[in-house]
């Protein structure tokens, strides 16, 4: 069996935010330290639900990334996804340009889905013509059928 006291892991690139701890440090002393992020739920009642525990993330000062007046109209995971990729340092850009795929994503979809839709039917279900009405006085034509009789 190796020795574990000479192993060692380095994680670089990479931000946390979680109920251990937010920012690297604090994530690093909190696991080191043996300290558990799961206790009971507080930001709701969890009398009425089968789980009173879970990982809250608690020491999170969401308005130092979301403004106040703009908090109300997002979830919270934008601003802990935010801090996510702030923390990374390295990575910041990508926290953002995920932020950013998301986001734009979520408000282009409902055009572009049923855009998309439209042109593929049209493209690959093309849709058969329905013959032209018959003049007064002349007879209907037969409709066309695949099998010969």
């Amino acid at each position: 069996m190796a020795d574990t006291a000479k192993r060692r892991v380095m994680i670089t690139g990479m931000g946390v935010v979680s109920p251990n701890g937010v920012g690297n440090s604090a994530f690093s002393d909190a696991i080191l330290a043996g300290k558990s992020g799961v206790k009971r739920i507080s930001r709701f009642d969890p009398d009425e639900i089968p789980v009173r525990i879970a990982g809250e993330v608690r020491d999170f000062d969401e308005l130092a990334w979301v403004e106040k007046r703009d908090r109300k109209h997002v979830s919270r995971v934008l601003p802990l996804a935010i801090a996510n990729g702030a923390g990374s340092g390295s990575e910041n850009a990508v926290g953002r340009g995920v932020i950013g795929g998301m986001l734009s994503a979520t408000f282009l979809a409902p055009f572009l889905i049923p855009m998309f839709f439209l042109v593929i039917t049209e493209k690959v279900f093309k849709p058969r013509r329905a013959a032209p009405p018959a003049l007064p006085g002349t007879a209907a034509p037969e409709p066309v059928t695949g099998a010969a009789t």
